[in-house]
């Protein structure tokens, strides 16, 4: 996901190391996520792991807010509201693209974070004046994801790195690599076999 803000009229974020490839395209009215965008979807994905269910329940936005330790004042609000729509009309493809000969071969994949939300029901009741829920739904492929692989993030570090979301993600791949490694490794962070680029 983007560290900042997309030039206007740009919907496309594309990166590449070697073979591999990442391209995220944003939706034509919302734009791409950026930023502090990735906090939402990193609540959404402990929430599901915790709960071990796709469905994501919460009664209000402040919880996501506070549980980041951010600021539960309007524009935050604005900001996280954003984020969803961002991150929801957006699709992902990702995979390796390289030549063979004459030949030049893809294997990728398309993909995106959730299937469906239903949000900011907080300030309205039903008919019976019960207060509704905000419910967002995984994809399937996510949900897998995050059941094979949790991330043990530590919630105090996500605080700490909230409005520097470069580290934010090195430390959530750090954490992954830990957390998948069986034994010593070595991860060259710059150089040709380096795992971050510099564009």
């Amino acid at each position: 996901m983007p560290i900042r803000q997309l030039p206007a009229g740009t919907r496309a974020y594309t990166r590449r190391n070697g073979k591999f490839f990442l391209e995220i395209i944003g939706h034509p009215e919302y734009g791409t996520p950026f930023g502090q965008h990735r906090l939402g979807l990193l609540w959404l994905a402990t929430e599901a792991v915790r709960t071990q269910s796709p469905v994501v329940r919460f009664e209000s936005a402040s919880q996501i807010l506070t549980e980041w330790d951010l600021t539960t004042g309007g524009e935050y609000y604005r900001r996280l509201a954003s984020s969803f729509r961002r991150v929801f009309g957006s699709t992902i493809f990702f995979g390796t693209q390289s030549e063979r000969g004459r030949s030049e071969v893809w294997d990728c994949s398309r993909v995106h974070f959730i299937d469906s939300l239903s949000l900011w029901f907080q300030r309205d009741c039903d008919s019976e004046g019960r207060r509704r829920e905000n419910l967002v739904t995984l994809s399937a492929p996510f949900w897998e994801e995050l059941r094979n692989h949790p991330i043990p993030v530590d919630a105090a570090v996500v605080r700490a790195l909230a409005n520097n979301p470069g580290c934010l993600d090195l430390y959530t791949w750090l954490t992954w690599r830990c957390y998948q490694a069986r034994g010593t490794e070595r991860i060259p962070l710059f150089g040709p076999l380096a795992r971050i680029s510099h564009t």
